[in-house]
């Protein structure tokens, strides 16, 4: 993850659905008719809204995230194309903050009747919940370049950058008995060409009158499906759901565990009431947020 010291705070995740590539034997069902290591061409990302749902849609025919936008905002789809696998059993929000000591969930529906499964007639009884923050616009647009790149790698000549794909991003503006008066958060998406991969960031902004402090957050909240679900653990941990998480805030190194650990968190889900296990203490709700802070004033 990445923090800017200035007047917004941008924290970026990388998020990759581990699509395998084909070899001699692909796995039972899958979908690609060639490997996507070998042949980018033709996996183009695109977003655009689906004409029979209203919904967003981001997509590159590897990897597809669905978005609900009537009012707030919220991940209802998490599809691997190339196994045709749904990743995702419930709707959470989109974002966690802090501000001031006080806690937001920002984006998300609530009254999901069973948190094993999302169905299109449980999601078309879903609200956003009491005190929502609202959608108030979205934009749709190119990666732009994050930082400067010199390009001195020679093994990759014709890499480019920015990457190719599409860039989201969602406005959205808290409600009025929170007392956030000028303050916004931008949750921004892209997604890439020719890789299962997508990104995730956030951006605090202040208009109001006073500073305002982040003192917590979470960028990324997905109910996953469980890898595997026994009954008790055996003293043999539990495999997470099959997603990559890598953030721009990883230090430690020598292994993706290490350099991870202190953002990417797979931890039980308490509303998951009808797993497997019975003291519920399956990993299978990804949170990503650093482990203290960032604590960081945004002035007006």
């Amino acid at each position: 993850m990445m923090v800017s010291l200035s007047r917004t705070t941008v924290w970026v995740v990388a998020l990759s659905l581990l699509a395998p590539a084909v070899s001699a034997q692909p796995p039972a069902g899958y979908r690609l008719d060639r490997d996507w290591l070998v042949d980018r061409s033709g996996w183009e990302a695109t977003i655009a809204i689906d004409a029979d749902t209203g919904r967003l849609v981001m997509e590159n025919g590897l990897i597809r995230r669905e978005f609900f936008i009537d009012g707030t905002l919220a991940t209802v789809g998490l599809e691997n194309l190339a196994t045709g696998e749904e990743v995702l059993r419930a709707v959470r929000p989109e974002a966690h903050l802090v501000l001031d000591g006080e806690e937001y969930d920002v984006g998300g529906l609530v009254g999901q009747r069973n948190h094993a499964y999302l169905t299109e007639e449980w999601l078309g009884a879903m609200t956003p919940p009491e005190n929502a923050w609202t959608l108030s616009a979205y934009t749709i647009m190119e990666p732009e370049e994050r930082f400067p790149w010199k390009r001195t790698r020679h093994h990759a000549p014709n890499a480019e950058w920015p990457p190719k794909g599409e860039r989201v991003e969602f406005l959205l503006q808290p409600p009025s008995a929170a007392g956030l008066d000028g303050v916004t958060v931008t949750i921004c998406y892209e997604i890439y060409d020719g890789i299962p991969a997508l990104s995730k960031w956030l951006r605090v902004q202040n208009q109001g009158q006073e500073p305002i402090d982040v003192d917590e957050f979470t960028s990324e909240i997905l109910a996953a499906v469980p890898y595997e679900d026994p009954v008790e653990f055996r003293e043999v941990p539990l495999t997470p759901p099959n997603i990559h998480v890598e953030t721009d805030y990883a230090f430690g190194g020598f292994s993706i565990k290490n350099a991870t650990k202190h953002t990417v968190h797979w931890r039980p889900d308490p509303q998951f009431k009808t797993q497997v296990n019975y003291l519920l203490q399956n990993p299978c709700l990804l949170e990503v947020e650093p482990e203290m802070g960032p604590d960081q004033t945004v002035a007006p």
